[in-house]
């Protein structure tokens, strides 16, 4: 799991692209960006982050290749755009709950279930919790950025196209 920071720096001049250009190559943005995501937390931390390739794939790739799908959202209000971010966000916290689940068990005396929980239940409710408490926040700033970027930045748009229309 890892340190507590907010991606926002990283996802929104990304979601911002691929729901501003739309186009599948976006899928090649977002994969690379997974990847290099994944490469820089394996060298900037004394910990081991990669765990196994499918512990790569859903916190890592997976969620980055899921905000390659806003370029559906192209063209479309930024209403659209933020519905599907937050779809993004929610396939996000997915992958990286399933992940916590089965490769970050909680220590001993960590746990958030009563005595007796079944480990499988204790385990899911740890994950979602960890990664609730930053995917979350995470979700809401991104979307709430991104949207009124792309509101203003079409606003800008239809602007611009009108006046060339009357020169």
């Amino acid at each position: 799991m890892g340190q507590f920071s907010l991606g926002i720096s990283k996802w929104v001049p990304i979601a911002f692209v691929v729901a501003w250009k739309g186009g599948s190559r976006n899928l090649a943005l977002c994969s690379f960006a997974g990847l290099s995501e994944m490469c820089l937390e394996y060298f900037r931390t004394d910990i081991q982050t990669v765990l196994n390739p499918i512990q790569a794939l859903l916190d890592f790739l997976i969620p980055a290749i899921a905000f390659g799908f806003l370029s559906r959202a192209s063209g479309r209000s930024s209403l659209t755009v933020a519905t599907h971010i937050l779809l993004v966000y929610v396939l996000k916290f997915a992958a990286h709950t399933l992940s916590g689940v089965l490769f970050y068990p909680p220590k001993v005396g960590e746990s958030m279930a009563p005595q007796g929980t079944p480990s499988w239940l204790d385990s899911t409710l740890n994950s979602v919790v960890y990664n609730a408490s930053h995917v979350a926040p995470e979700a809401i700033a991104t979307t709430l950025i991104v949207a009124i970027a792309y509101l203003i930045a079409h606003s800008l748009a239809s602007e611009k196209r009108t006046d060339t229309s009357r020169s």
